[in-house]
Formats: C-alpha cells, structure tokens, sequence
C-alpha cells in the first residue's frame, strides 16, 4: 500500500523522514531483511515528525 504525504496527514499518520546521514542504516535494514527492527525505527521516525509538525502547527 503506498501513501502520499496528504493521504498520511488526513489519517493522522504522521509521515517518516529519512536523514541523509540515516540513509545506510535504512539500506542495511533492507539488505538483512530486518523488517521487524525497520518498522520499529520507522514508528520513532514518525513519533518525531509529528512532534515537529506540531511545534509548527
């Protein structure tokens, strides 16, 4: 299922950002198949980005 960043923000899911100095962290998830620990990084991904978006809001 792929989503949008408007779709995400209408569901209150607040969307992930990957850093430029996190991107081999995010390749080595994927190489080791380590489904499991990259969607628990990704929900503190996500965690961050809506306390960001509501410091702006």
């Amino acid at each position: 299922m792929t989503y949008n960043i408007l779709d995400l923000l209408k569901n209150n899911i607040s969307p992930i950002v990957i850093e430029k100095e996190d991107r081999v962290k995010y390749f080595e998830f994927i190489r080791n198949k380590d489904i499991d620990n990259m969607a628990k990084w990704f929900k503190e991904l996500s965690l961050r980005e809506q306390e960001r978006i509501k410091k702006i809001i």
